[in-house]
């Protein structure tokens, strides 16, 4: 389903991980702006981008190992 080609250079994927969980970031800034009407960057945004990132990572690796 998935092409490994994509997933070959690392620095790549490193990339493709921060723009991820940067995108994830955005929203859930966006919901505490939209719940409580102010925008913050919270220790719940950074560990959800977090999570995003590592998430992202893991995925890259399994496909990497199963296209091998």
């Amino acid at each position: 389903m998935f092409s490994d080609r994509i997933f070959q250079d690392w620095s790549i994927v490193v990339l493709m991980a921060i723009g991820f969980a940067l995108l994830f970031e955005v929203v859930f800034v966006l919901m505490d702006l939209l719940i409580d009407g102010r925008i913050r960057l919270s220790w719940s945004t950074v560990g959800f981008g977090l999570a995003a990132f590592v998430g992202f990572l893991c995925a890259a690796a399994v496909v990497r190992r199963l296209g091998k």
